[in-house]
């Protein structure tokens, strides 16, 4: 149930991000955009509780899920959604992994970036991403507002109840999930 609940604040994280994108670039979103926002939301999610056991469970399980999401929900040529779930997830995953990230905010510039590419008519962004090029400083200030104004509490409410959860069954003599924050 954890995982769906974090699958779900994903998504509303994702639609943050997509409405975000939309104000700032004053045009509606192509089915990869929202992809790689949700992609994004659930990364973020995962820096939350990073350097915690949890962590590599909960991206496992919300990566299946993704997968599995994208072929409903994505409507796109096969290179484009292979960019999407392979590229992009390794995109982050070099993120995630790096020691000077900032998280999430170097998410948000990804996603930033991506977006950008994806405008400019590159079917592949994350693997032709030149990390030279900056993300648009508005989207990129539209994104970190989003962040700030929803999907954040929605990921801080998911941690809540995992902690609730580590409550109960630490009551009960039992583990589960240790080191959440």
């Amino acid at each position: 149930m954890l995982f769906d609940y974090a699958r779900d604040n994903a998504m509303l994280g994702s639609l943050a991000f997509a409405v975000a994108i939309r104000d700032a670039a004053s045009r509606d979103l192509s089915d990869l955009e929202y992809g790689d926002c949700y992609l994004c939301a659930m990364f973020c999610l995962a820096s939350e509780i990073s350097g915690s056991n949890v962590q590599p469970d909960l991206i496992a399980g919300l990566f299946e899920r993704f997968d599995r999401d994208v072929e409903f929900l994505v409507f796109a040529n096969d290179s484009s959604i292979a960019d999407l779930t392979s590229d992009g997830a390794e995109r982050f995953g070099q993120y995630r992994e790096h020691p000077d990230a900032i998280l999430p905010q170097a998410y948000l510039h990804l996603l930033a970036q991506v977006v950008r590419r994806r405008r400019q008519g590159h079917e592949t962004p994350y693997a032709d991403l030149d990390p030279m090029v900056m993300a648009d400083p508005i989207l990129l200030a539209s994104l970190e507002q989003a962040w700030e104004g929803r999907a954040s509490k929605v990921v801080a409410q998911w941690k809540r109840v995992v902690e609730q959860v580590q409550i109960e069954a630490e009551d009960q003599d039992q583990e589960f999930w240790p080191d959440v924050d």
